[in-house]
């Protein structure tokens, strides 16, 4: 066996070095992964908020859509949409509960007309979601845990004297 050479102070020093400095390196190692994690975690929490939004505006634009061309599907859907202010229904999907609510107003009487005409009228449709395992509590206990889309649209009612056609004047 060949003999080993003593081991000197600069020797020692160097090896505590080297382990402090994998120590640092493992530390920003674990900083740097645990930032990619919530980053990638809060990514995902982003992409499940996006697709309900999607989910809740494509729910308002079926009610706008049937209250500006009332067909029997529609009237299937909402019976009340076309004779009542004030509406509302519910629907779960993607272990969300969707609750949309819905009122008419009439902003403005017609004044080309005898007849009580709706005039000016506004429809605003509101989309609540919330998880289905809170189910039991109501929309407006879990502010936090609620989000919600609001669409508004206005229409006019024609007067009866559109689409009268005048007599013919000989020229």
């Amino acid at each position: 066996m060949a003999a080993s050479k003593p081991k000197t102070a600069a020797h020692w020093h160097q090896a505590g070095f080297s382990m402090i400095e994998a120590l640092i390196a493992s530390a920003l190692l674990a900083v740097g992964l645990a930032g990619a994690a919530r980053l990638a975690s809060s990514t995902l929490l982003a992409g499940h908020e996006s697709r309900h939004q999607h989910l809740a505006l494509g729910m308002a634009q079926d009610i706008l859509e049937c209250w500006g061309v009332p067909s029997a599907h529609c009237q299937s859907w909402f019976p009340t949409l076309l004779t009542a202010a004030d509406g509302s229904s519910s629907l779960d999907a993607q272990g969300m509960r969707f609750a949309r609510s819905w009122r008419i107003s009439t902003l403005w009487p017609s004044p080309y007309s005898f007849e009580a005409l709706p005039g000016l009228q506004e429809l605003s449709v509101r989309v609540q979601w919330r998880p289905l395992n809170a189910s039991t509590l109501s929309l407006d206990a879990l502010p936090h845990e609620r989000s919600e889309v609001t669409l508004i649209t206005r229409r006019a009612s024609t007067p009866t004297w559109v689409g009268v056609s005048l007599p013919s004047i000989p020229f």
